[in-house]
């Protein structure tokens, strides 16, 4: 299998390794260049992985992406070596000592100066300073303006500097598959309410190889939509919004998940997304790429559910093009709030060229590209346990009881694999010291060990309890 090493300079390394090879044998190519090195599962975990464990024993599958922490042997030999003065005592400022070993740690690395081929006083592309080549351009442009208008070069540059609006012919994740049972309880619920309320989720789920994205639960965060949008709790509406959304995070990274998309409803339109769905889209993915990399957040998938004509639900997914995330990270788009919320056009605060003509608003349909969509069952439970944060079936207190009750001739592990069921229990069990040994059984789908035992009475106390 291979295992993705991500280095603390933000570089990329990909090791082959087996199921009995310790996680230190992964690290020996880089213990030249690297040294102090810790590895972590995702960049929010706070405890390391057992560098004496085996790659089986630590969960890891074919394609995970570990995250290493650590100084450059290069720049720890940089730091000066204290001299001994004449009483004996060291003569180097210890504080600033300490100061640069820190900022490695930290993640900057200094400037390698076995690079530059220069003196002291000279400068390369190693060491000078960095620019913003479009800054650079546009004083460039300035300086080629005449008293009476632009030269052609300054015309023709200008122009260059400006975005060219084209569509994207193929997407980078080959197709999505929903889990039927999650897909369904998503529908049923905005069919039940007669789509009077727009909702919006999660997607968790894992990318196989050749970028095949298969969802195995939804989350539904904390939110207040209306019929004509859905809407997000703020912090001043729902104080503990933001929290709840974390918690998913961590469940989804402890059941060995990951964020690969939302999902969203609309009312009819003639528009696929709007402006503000487009803008939307960017963010989560943007949070995706800070959660699991860059590389594991371009097959995020947005998926939307609609009603056609003829009144049936109709289920569509695409992606965002890699020209519309730049442009929105380069923040080009008019903010969110002065959008228009029903339009499928999208402003910028820039001219751009789409189709030859200058304009400030963009057709949102030139950033959107089309994944097709299948479904599966999951390993995940999604029909047993009521779905988070719904004002109209808001989870009861008997629902724990009464969905152990079901299935009693399947094991108990079996009985709580269910995403909306953990996150349930985990309101009262510790999320970083009991649910990841809860969550390594039902990844693992393995009966509770003996010292694992106390979580089965635990949780069936709590049931009865609320029975």
């Amino acid at each position: 299998m291979i295992i993705r090493l991500r280095l603390p300079d933000g570089s990329t390394k990909r090791v082959e390794a087996k199921n009995d090879e310790t996680i230190a044998g992964l690290l020996d190519s880089l213990k030249e260049d690297w040294l102090h090195l810790e590895v972590f599962r995702s960049l929010r975990e706070t405890e390391s992985l057992d560098l004496n464990a085996t790659v089986e024993d630590s969960g890891l599958k074919h394609g995970d992406m570990l995250y290493l922490k650590g100084t450059l042997a290069k720049a720890e030999e940089a730091v000066e070596t204290p001299r001994e003065t004449e009483e004996g005592s060291s003569a180097v400022n210890t504080d600033q000592q300490n100061s640069r070993l820190n900022s490695v740690r930290n993640g900057f690395q200094p400037k390698i100066t076995s690079r530059c081929l220069h003196g002291p006083r000279g400068m390369c592309e190693h060491c000078m300073p960095k620019e913003d080549p479009k800054e650079r351009y546009r004083r460039a442009v300035e300086q080629l303006h005449g008293l009476r208008g632009g030269s052609i070069a300054a015309l023709e540059a200008a122009e260059a500097m400006k975005f060219h609006i084209k569509p994207q012919e193929e997407s980078f994740a080959s197709s999505v598959s929903v889990d039927h049972d999650a897909a369904f309880s998503f529908q049923a619920n905005l069919v039940s309410i007669g789509f009077q309320q727009q909702r919006l989720g999660f997607l968790y789920g894992r990318v196989e190889d050749s970028a095949l994205v298969f969802v195995d639960c939804i989350y539904e965060p904390p939110q207040c939509g209306t019929y004509q949008m859905y809407k997000l709790e703020s912090p001043q509406e729902n104080p503990n919004a933001a929290e709840s959304k974390m918690r998913a995070d961590k469940l989804a990274s402890l059941l060995g998940l990951q964020k690969v998309g939302w999902i969203f409803s609309s009312k009819p339109r003639k528009c696929i997304f709007s402006a503000v769905d487009i803008m939307t889209a960017c963010q989560f993915q943007c949070e995706a790429e800070e959660l699991h990399g860059e590389d594991a957040s371009k097959a995020f998938v947005t998926i939307t559910v609609s009603v056609t004509e003829e009144g049936m639900t109709r289920f569509e997914a695409y992606q965002i093009s890699d020209l519309c995330l730049n442009m929105y990270k380069a923040g080009v788009f008019v903010p969110v709030e002065e959008q228009k919320p029903k339009s499928g056009k999208i402003r910028t605060k820039e001219e751009v060229i789409v189709e030859g003509i200058e304009c400030r608003s963009i057709d949102t349909d030139f950033f959107l590209v089309s994944v097709p969509i299948k479904d599966h069952h999951s390993w995940l439970k999604n029909n047993n346990f009521p779905v988070e944060n719904r004002e109209q079936a808001p989870i009861q207190p008997s629902d724990l009881s009464s969905c152990l009750a079901k299935s009693l001739d399947e094991p108990f592990i079996r009985r709580i694999s269910d995403f909306h069921l953990l996150l349930y229990i985990s309101n009262v069990l510790d999320m970083d010291t009991d649910m990841p040994l809860l969550c390594n059984a039902v990844r693992e789908q393995r009966e509770l060990a003996e010292e694992e035992e106390g979580y089965r009475l635990m949780i069936e106390a709590i049931a009865n309890a609320d029975s």
